[in-house]
């Protein structure tokens, strides 16, 4: 199952893509919110890839309850879908992935320039990754049957 993840910013939107297994995330790219044009720019990406389902961040307080920004990005989700064709979308809880990405950035010694540009795309794989995780079956116990 291919999949693509999007994580909406006022200015700039990240989107990962799964590999054809739906096992690994990884950054893509950064698509700018300015030109008004990003919802027709997603639609390509996603035919692009063959993408089957569209994974977008959801923010959320602490607790899990949903506040002003979380209902933006439900708008544009639903703006979204009326450009995908069919592909269906789902929500995915994005806290805290920019900052762990910030982190793995900080840590790789990357520079604040390289970090502005792929930020959102980083946070996009790593929440991605989360839901690609949470739609695997359970995996068995390892048993050491000798004993």
């Amino acid at each position: 199952m291919r999949a693509m993840g999007i994580d909406v910013g006022s200015r700039r939107i990240g989107v990962a893509v799964s590999d054809e297994l739906g096992f690994l995330a990884a950054p893509w790219r950064t698509v700018p919110t300015a030109r008004g044009q990003e919802f027709a720019t997603l639609a390509a990406m996603a035919r692009e890839r063959e993408i089957e389902i569209v994974v977008i961040g959801l923010p959320t307080s602490l607790d899990g309850t949903e506040g002003p920004q979380a209902k933006t990005v439900r708008a544009f989700a639903r703006r979204l879908a009326s450009h995908l064709d069919g592909v269906p979308h789902t929500f995915a809880d994005e806290r805290f992935t920019t900052a762990e990405a910030e982190r793995m950035m900080i840590a790789r010694r990357m520079s604040r320039e390289e970090r502005r540009a792929r930020i959102d795309a980083a946070a996009a794989a790593i929440m991605l990754q989360g839901w690609l995780d949470l739609q695997r079956p359970p995996q068995l116990a390892w048993r050491d049957d000798e004993g």
